[in-house]
């Protein structure tokens, strides 16, 4: 082994190595780049017969390491860039074997992950945006096996959720647009496999729903505008499979129906403009099929 050296003296209780290289008898090739009068290494390289070069680039006086690199025998490769006084690691990335990548940006001193992300053996991406010191999560995505994504934007520290969307196996898409600390829903909707969409409006903290809207299988539209709280219903309107159209106006606390409306299958259309609440009727106007 040939090892060229440079020795240089600094104080009479110092040595400092400033280079050692050896170039081995097994074909190897070592590096040391400093070894200080403070017991710190500035860089550590070896390339190996085996192809493989590991590189340690400082270990400073605070007992941290400054960067790590190793090109391993199997193809892979491994870095940890910093590894921290505080313990945290702000880097490491690792190119596997079976072809796979892992990365974790920040594993921060309160014990938040900053950003997780995974490229697996099965095809998915996986990916952590956020874990945060008060246990939320900002950010998770999944490119999943069954090529179905799944999202969730916000987990909020008052366990609300803010988004959540699927598009499913099936061929579904799937929304919750906000699921709130007093247990109610702003959005959802639904693209179904049937070819039907389904949509609830706002379901409130008073137990009344503001709008559902439903188109059917049988290629009817089904309304409800508004379902009070009160009991009543403002308007319901539904284009049926019979080609006719329903219309109810609104149902009132006394029980009274202000308008229904109808076109029915013969072609007739009827009105009806108050349901009084001693039984009366105000206005029915009729056009039948007799053309009366």
């Amino acid at each position: 082994m040939v090892v060229p050296s440079v020795h240089v003296a600094s104080g009479a209780a110092s040595r400092i190595i400033s280079v050692i290289v050896g170039n081995n008898s097994d074909g190897t090739i070592s590096v040391i780049g400093g070894n200080n009068s403070d017991d710190t290494i500035n860089g550590n390289g070896v390339i190996s017969t085996n192809g493989t070069i590991s590189v340690i680039g400082g270990n400073n006086t605070d007992g941290t390491i400054s960067v790590i690199g190793g090109n391993n025998t199997d193809g892979t490769i491994s870095v940890i860039c910093v590894n921290n006084t505080d313990g945290t690691i702000s880097f490491i990335g690792g190119n596997k074997t079976d072809g796979t990548i892992s990365v974790i940006g920040g594993n921060n001193a309160d014990g938040t992950i900053s950003l997780n992300g995974g490229n697996n053996t099965d095809g998915t991406i996986s990916v952590n945006g956020g874990n945060n010191a008060d246990g939320t999560i900002s950010v998770i995505c999944a490119n999943n096996t069954d090529g179905t994504i799944s999202f969730i934007c916000s987990n909020n520290t008052d366990g609300t959720i803010s988004v959540i969307g699927e598009n499913n196996t099936d061929g579904t898409i799937s929304v919750n647009g906000g699921n709130k600390t007093d247990g109610t829903i702003s959005v959802n909707g639904g693209n179904n496999i049937d070819g039907t969409i389904s949509v609830v409006g706002g379901n409130n903290t008073d137990g009344t729903i503001s709008v559902l809207g439903g188109n059917n299988t049988d290629g009817t539209i089904s309304v409800l505008g508004g379902n009070n709280t009160d009991a009543t219903i403002g308007v319901i309107g539904g284009n049926n499979t019979d080609g006719t159209i329903g219309v109810i106006g609104r149902g009132n606390t006394d029980g009274t129906i202000s308008v229904i409306g109808g076109n029915n299958t013969d072609g007739t259309i009827s009105v009806i403009v108050g349901n009084n609440n001693d039984g009366t009727n105000s206005v029915i106007s009729g056009n039948n099929s007799d053309g009366s």
